[in-house]
């Protein structure tokens, strides 16, 4: 940006300069702008006279970076790739200055509370991209170079950018609020699509929590991601939708999602991560198999003691194969229930030809170990 030290109204004098044209994308660009408040004009970076912007903000300037604010420093950029191109940006400079005293247009220098840090949140369309805070602010004139290139920010179609720079945490004496800033630059350059997802990642993890299955996955695109889709299956093939996570974050850097599945099916439970892009498209994650065993211990059998009639609850075992035996003390088996398929909620055995006494139930699901029960029988002669 340049500009004329005489104006103190407003930005019109910081103009853009060096816009490119051609490669591949066209790019253009607003003048430095805020929402709120005039500014004044101070020596630039190296005492040019060209000056910077020295911007007076509210003396309740809050503590901490506030997405969207009002006294935010913005610039808005115009994305235009060609046809099958695709334009990144790799880098954001400025130079700032966070001094305890200023000297605005050449007059005499005064004092003023300072910032001591500094955030940037960049916009696509609207939607947040990149977002850094707690950078420090210096007391002379430094060049900041913000790294871009990590979070991948690549565009293929025509893209609106909006960059705010604001500064934040002021000392606090009851001066005026002032922070200097010059020279704000966005760097950038053709990328293809190897290149933009070279450094991608999509992790995936799932374990077993008691009767629960726990998800958690790590990304490192939520800068373009939209939501995420948490999906079971009990054959691997088939898959339903279990939740549906909403996108949180909007960076580069890597960014933890988890849930839980709280009702996993009896055998083997298939899960994997669908993510889907701002753009419509998507990426699964590999598999993850959490296998539960029928619990049969808790497996309720009633009455017990018995008489004549012995009823199981099995519902938790539906679709399940099912076997009981009835053993005595000698180890003969004297009663036996063999069913392929449960379908119902409850089995019930006869004991018409089972004298008083004490006896084992042996229990088994598909292929599981099986389990026994005591039982106890008292027959009414």
């Amino acid at each position: 940006m340049s500009g004329n030290i005489s104006s103190q109204a407003s930005y019109d004098e910081f103009t853009p300069s060096s816009i490119q044209k051609g490669g591949c994308a066209d790019v253009s660009a607003t003048k430095i702008f805020r929402r709120q408040g005039l500014h004044s004009c101070t020596d630039g970076f190296n005492g040019r006279v060209d000056g910077a912007v020295c911007v007076p903000y509210p003396e309740n300037n809050s503590q901490n970076f506030v997405d969207n604010s009002d006294f935010a420093f913005r610039t808005t950029v115009t994305l235009q790739p060609g046809s099958g191109k695709k334009g990144c940006l790799t880098e954001l400079r400025f130079y700032e200055k966070a001094a305890p005293t200023v000297q605005v247009s050449r007059g005499t220098p005064r004092a003023v509370d300072f910032p001591k840090r500094y955030g940037v949140r960049i916009l696509a369309n609207g939607q947040q991209i990149f977002r850094k805070i707690d950078f420090s602010t210096t007391q002379k004139f430094s060049l900041e170079r913000i790294d871009l290139s990590d979070a991948h920010l690549c565009f293929s179609g025509n893209t609106t950018l909006e960059v705010e720079i604001l500064a934040y945490d002021f000392t606090n004496t009851g001066r005026e609020n002032v922070w200097e800033i010059d020279d704000v630059s966005l760097f950038g350059g053709c990328c293809t699509g190897a290149a933009t997802s070279r450094n991608a990642k999509l992790a995936f993890s799932a374990y077993q929590a008691q009767r629960q299955v726990g998800l958690q996955w790590v990304t490192n695109t939520t800068y373009k991601n939209d939501y995420y889709v948490v999906e079971r299956s009990t054959d691997g093939i088939q898959f339903s939708e279990l939740a549906r996570v909403e996108n949180l974050a909007a960076h580069g850097d890597l960014e933890t999602y988890q849930t839980m599945d709280e009702t996993p099916q009896l055998g083997n439970n298939y899960y994997r991560i669908k993510q889907v892009y701002i753009d419509g498209s998507y990426d699964y994650t590999e598999l993850k198999t959490i296998q539960f065993h029928a619990d049969l211990e808790n497996l309720s059998m009633y009455p017990n003691p018995a008489q004549n009639q012995l009823t199981f609850n099995v519902k938790p075992f539906t679709g399940k194969a099912l076997s009981i035996q009835i053993i005595n003390n000698f180890g003969q088996v004297l009663q036996t229930k063999e069913i392929e398929e449960v379908t119902t909620q409850h089995v019930e055995l006869t004991l018409d030809n089972i004298v008083s006494g004490f006896y084992q139930v042996l229990i088994q699901v598909d292929n599981q170990k099986p389990i026994a029960k005591k039982l106890m029988v008292e027959k009414m002669y």
